[in-house]
């Protein structure tokens, strides 16, 4: 019907559903069908059922309700769990240097300590010089008891830090016999600032470590999440829900050497940052939010651009010149102008919801014919090649 053109499978209802609000559809709900290319995980598949909502001149808080009122219907019809509301609200920043995640899982502890002004004054310059940089981290890990576990144990722990990301990893046994040499990295009465700052008591150990701030604070995240496995047991059904919000609004794709969005492009900036969207992106936060549990994200969702100016600019911040913004997105760009209201809403995973009250550890186990690890169909053995008549109705040719 359209020849050399082509329709494009939905990611998600997103601008669709911000056009019915400038509308005048103050209210949307539907449970949408949404297909995504990318990386595959136990929590994740190409083609997903999403629990979609808009509202029209609300406030971030407002939408939190409307979504905790509905965790609280689900969770209680479906487990007879009463959850208690409203959900503990942590900051991107907070989540990051408490758990070294932003979907942290906070039914056990391991939290963080920052340490970054003791490790910048360490006479040791690997650890010193990384502290110290313009965007450098020293963080601590206490184990509680963790003097008994084996110097060889504690070494492969870097292992996994460094797999994930991270420079590296050191550890004091806080143990009187140890202490000699714990003053080549922390001398004297820092030792004990650094032992006190952690509030590790003897008998524990302690992992730390210092580089970039957000690579060195997932890196250890992963470590925190793999020694929590054995501290879950028991706590399996205590269902602790959380907000984080306040996301950085874009990040830096050293690939194509510009900034990217961290979520999406169509998320309003924080009033008070709109001031450095050209002059400092990197210091830009949204109004960004995502509804984890367990440390599994549930949902995601942020207030919309509802104004011609603020998305011009974000998409300049993001490469796009006025033209192609146009090209791609005018339809959107164009009915901001006809009185757009504040609107915001988010999208909840379905799917990933019925996984969780199943208590299935698999997305899989909870999908009608779900996809392989490689987004393969077993049942048909999609993809599959396509002959050469279909290429040719349809005008696609192939190298």
């Amino acid at each position: 019907v359209h020849p050399g053109k082509f329709f494009a499978l939905p990611q998600s209802p997103q601008l669709y559903k911000q056009v019915l609000m400038i509308a005048g559809c103050d209210r949307y709900f539907q449970i949408a069908r949404c297909l995504r290319d990318e990386d595959l995980r136990a929590d994740r598949q190409p083609e997903h059922t999403q629990i979609d909502l808009e509202m029209s001149f609300v406030t971030e808080d407002e939408v939190f309700v409307a979504v905790e009122s509905l965790m609280v219907a689900i969770w209680r019809e479906c487990l007879g769990v009463e959850l208690k509301t409203p959900f503990p609200r942590l900051t991107f920043r907070e989540a990051m240097l408490r758990f070294g995640s932003d979907k942290p899982d906070v039914r056990f502890g391991l939290e963080f300590v920052d340490t970054t002004a003791i490790h910048a004054r360490s006479p040791r310059n690997v650890i010193a010089d990384q502290a110290k940089a313009a965007d450098g981290v020293g963080v601590a890990l206490v184990i509680p008891g963790g003097a008994s576990t084996s110097g060889t144990q504690l070494r492969k722990y870097e292992d996994v830090v460094k797999e994930a990301g991270g420079g590296g990893l050191s550890f004091f046994k806080v143990q009187s016999e140890d202490r000699e040499k714990q003053q080549v990295i922390f001398p004297g009465e820092l030792l004990d600032e650094f032992f006190a700052k952690v509030k590790a008591q003897p008998g524990d150990a302690v992992l730390f470590t210092s580089g970039p701030w957000e690579a060195t604070l997932r890196a250890l995240g992963v470590l925190r999440s793999q020694l929590g496995q054995t501290l879950l047991k028991g706590k399996e059904k205590q269902w602790a829900f959380l907000w984080v919000k306040d996301f950085p609004l874009f990040e830096w794709d050293a690939n194509r050497k510009g900034w990217a969005p961290r979520h999406h492009m169509f998320s309003m900036p924080r009033p008070e940052h709109l001031e450095w969207l050209e002059r400092d992106p990197g210091k830009v936060l949204g109004q960004l939010y995502d509804l984890v549990v367990d440390g599994v994200e549930l949902g995601s969702g942020s207030i919309r651009i509802h104004r011609t100016d603020v998305q011009e600019r974000v998409m300049k911040v993001i490469g796009l010149t006025r033209d192609e913004a146009y090209k791609k997105f005018g339809f959107l760009l164009e009915a901001y102008q006809y009185a757009s209201p504040p609107h915001g809403g988010i999208g909840i995973g379905l799917d990933r919801a019925v996984m969780l009250l199943a208590g299935r550890e698999n997305i899989r186990d909870v999908m009608a014919f779900p996809k392989t690890a490689s987004a393969a169909s077993l049942m048909d053995g999609a993809p599959s090649e396509i002959d050469l008549a279909a290429l040719r109705e349809l005008r696609i040719k192939l190298e």
